[in-house]
Order: structure tokens, then C-alpha cells, then sequence
């Protein structure tokens, strides 16, 4: 039961960090807001290296830390361009195709072959992602399909998607090779180092500015901190295909934020997309 809670807060972290991003991507260079989240992260997981043991770290490791640390610097970006263009309740059902990448690429990475359920899993995301932009049919029936690819803010999603993805196999070796808390916290360490430079070539004589933005987008680091560590602690206490399946509530719970509070339009083929996806997920994680 503990472990529900956790994956729910979770959820609720995840939707709290696009709605708070939307709002401060509103007159806000998402240069700055992907580098400051990732600072301000950065800065309040470090202490946790001062109550864990430093363990024995091996070349797999390194080289994982490395392309975690790309990887999740182009996301970083990728992510707030995407929130800035378009709809939260567009972005985060695509949050759907981490699992089915996963299992596409699972053959040619770690050699599992996906099962029936898998595949209908698959299927259902696609058909769910169809929906979203239903009200797009009257361009043809592949039309909602080429929304979402033709769309800025989507097809920026889907590369966050895709490096997300990718990425999760680079957690698993990072932390399998070190500990799941070491790896948190060294991996924000590494993007802020990354971002730094890129930041400051983007920004040029504004970088020293940054500070000054730190107050507003202290809730989007919170909310992003709050995310990982009650996520890791409820893979501690059952099994992450469990977690997952909780944590992508944050695709309903964003749809809704989308809709009340911004004002977002075509709820109801959204909440219908969002819950034929997250069935998809749920045959994924569950049952594949």
C-alpha cells in the first residue's frame, strides 16, 4: 500500500513540474529554466552524499554516467522547448511511448523478444495517440498521426521520448553499478556540467542574470526532485513495472491541469486517448 502512495506522489511531481514549467515558460527562455531545474536539483540531492556510502566505481559506470548525462541534457531542453509550444495535455500522454520504445529496442539491446501483450500494448499507445488529435480526421485518416509529427512541440516530445528510453538502459547499468541514490545524484551533477556551457553560449552576457530567476523555477526543481526520490523509494519497497504503471496517472492528472488551469480545448478525445495509452502501458509493464 505504502508503495501506491509513493508512485501516486510520483504522478502528481511529474504533472506539478510540466504545469509549473508551462507557467514560467510563459516569459521565460527555456535555455534558463532547463539549466536552473537541473541546478537547483543538483544542489538539493547533494547532500545526500554526505548519508550514503560511496561505492567502488568501475569503467561501465563512467561510461554510463557520460551517456546519461547526454542524453539527459538534450532532453532537459528538448522537454521545455516541447512544454513551452504546445499543450500539457498533449505532451504528457507521450509520455506513453517510453515503455513501447523500450520494448522495440529491448531485442536488439538485452535480447528479450516482446510477448503478445506486449505487442497489443503497442497497438493500443498507437491507437490512443490517434486519438488525442481525432478532431484532425478531417484531413485524412492518418491526419491525427501527422499532428503529432507535424506539430513543433510533439515532435520535439517524441525525441524526448526517445532519449528517455534510451537512457533507461543506461540506468540501469549506472546504478547496477553503483547505488540507486549515488546515481541520482552524480547524474544531475554531470548535466549541470553539460548545460553549463551550452547555456552560456545561448544566453552569452545574460548568463549572469540566471540567479536571478532562481525564486520562480525553485517549484519546477522541486517538484522534478520530488519525482525521482519518491520513485526510487517505491522501486525499493515492489517491482518497477508496478511503480510505472501508478506513475503514468500523471498523463490523466495532466490532461486535467491542461484543461482547468490553462484553458486547454478537446478534453474529452484527449481523457480517451490517455486511457487507451495508458491500458497500452499497463499490458506493456504488466504482462510483457
Amino acid at each position: 500500500m505504502y508503495w501506491i502512495i509513493l508512485g501516486l506522489l510520483a504522478a502528481l511531481s511529474q504533472t506539478s513540474r510540466a504545469a509549473f514549467s508551462k507557467s514560467v515558460l510563459k516569459n521565460t527562455n527555456e535555455y534558463v529554466v532547463a539549466y536552473v531545474t537541473r541546478l537547483l536539483s543538483a544542489l538539493i540531492a547533494l547532500p545526500i552524499l554526505f548519508f550514503i556510502e560511496i561505492p567502488e566505481l568501475n569503467l561501465h559506470y563512467w561510461l554510463a554516467l557520460i551517456g546519461a548525462g547526454i542524453f539527459l541534457s538534450i532532453a532537459s531542453i528538448y522537454y521545455m522547448k516541447a512544454i513551452k509550444l504546445t499543450d500539457i495535455s498533449l505532451i504528457l500522454p507521450l509520455i506513453s511511448f517510453v515503455p513501447l520504445i523500450v520494448v522495440l529496442i529491448s531485442p536488439f539491446t538485452i535480447g528479450e523478444i516482446p510477448s503478445i501483450f506486449g505487442l497489443v500494448g503497442i497497438l493500443l499507445i498507437i491507437i490512443g495517440s490517434y486519438i488525442l488529435n481525432i478532431k484532425d480526421r478531417t484531413h485524412g485518416y492518418l491526419g491525427p498521426l501527422k499532428k503529432l509529427l507535424t506539430n513543433k512541440g510533439t515532435s520535439l516530445m517524441f525525441v524526448v521520448t526517445l532519449v528517455w528510453a534510451l537512457n533507461s538502459i543506461m540506468d540501469k547499468i549506472g546504478s547496477s553499478n553503483s547505488s540507486v541514490l549515488f546515481w541520482v545524484v552524480t547524474v544531475n551533477i554531470v548535466i549541470v556540467i553539460i548545460l553549463t556551457p551550452i547555456t552560456i553560449f545561448k544566453l552569452g552576457k545574460d548568463f549572469k542574470k540566471i540567479p536571478s530567476s532562481f525564486k520562480k523555477i525553485l517549484p519546477i526543481s522541486i517538484s522534478n526532485s520530488a519525482e525521482i526520490i519518491t520513485y526510487m523509494f517505491a522501486i525499493q519497497i515492489t517491482l518497477v513495472s508496478y511503480v510505472i504503471s501508478i506513475k503514468r496517472l500523471s498523463i490523466f492528472f495532466g490532461i486535467l491541469i491542461g484543461y482547468f488551469i490553462f484553458k486547454e480545448k478537446n478534453i474529452k478525445p484527449k481523457l480517451a486517448g490517455a486511457f487507451v495509452m495508458i491500458i497500452g502501458v499497463l499490458l506493456i509493464t504488466l504482462f510483457n
